[in-house]
C-alpha cells in the first residue's frame, strides 16, 4: 500500500442513501403521478401535501376514499411497491460525484457503510444500477435494527 492508500486505514464513513447518495427524491411523487394517470386522474394540487405525513397504508386508504377507487389498500400498496422497484432499479441515478467520492474513500482504506430506511428490495437494485453496491462493507436499514429509526 502506498501512503495515499493508507490515508484512511482504520477509519470509516456511514452514509444515508435515499436522497444523499441516490438522486431519488422524486420517485414517490412520480409513482403517484403515474398511478393516478393510469386511472385517468390528474394529481390534485393538494394531494402530495396531504399524503406526505401519512404512513403507507394510510395513503392507500386515503387514495381509495378520495378517488372512489375499487382497489383494496393491499392492491394499491403492491402496485406502488412494484412501480417503485422498477424506478429504483432503472431510473434513479447517483448524485453527482457520489460514485467517484466513494471510490476514492474506499481506495484510501476507509470502511464504508450505509444506514437507510430503504428496504433491501429497493436499495440493492438501485445501488447496483448506479454502480456503488460493491463499495460498501455493510448496509443496514431501520428494519434490520428493529425499526428504531436512523
Amino acid at each position: 500500500m502506498t501512503q495515499k492508500t493508507k490515508a484512511n486505514q482504520g477509519k470509516g464513513a456511514i452514509f444515508d442513501l435515499d436522497g444523499t447518495l441516490l438522486d431519488s427524491m422524486g420517485v414517490w411523487d412520480q409513482v403517484d403521478v403515474d398511478f393516478l394517470a393510469k386511472r385517468g386522474i390528474e394529481v390534485p394540487d393538494d394531494y402530495m401535501q396531504k399524503v406526505a405525513a401519512m404512513q403507507f397504508r394510510q395513503i392507500a386508504e386515503y387514495t381509495i376514499a378520495r378517488f372512489s377507487l375499487s382497489d383494496t389498500p393491499e392492491a394499491l400498496m403492491e402496485e406502488w411497491d412494484h412501480m417503485a422497484r422498477v424506478m429504483y432499479a432503472t431510473v434513479v441515478e447517483a448524485k453527482p460525484y457520489a460514485r467517484e467520492y466513494l471510490e476514492s474513500l474506499k481506495a484510501s482504506g476507509a470502511k464504508l457503510a450505509v444506514a437507510t430506511s430503504l428496504p433491501p428490495m429497493l436499495r440493492e437494485p438501485a445501488m447496483k444500477h448506479v454502480g456503488i453496491f460493491d463499495y460498501f462493507d455493510d448496509v443496514v436499514s431501520v428494519d434490520d435494527a428493529g425499526d428504531v429509526g436512523k
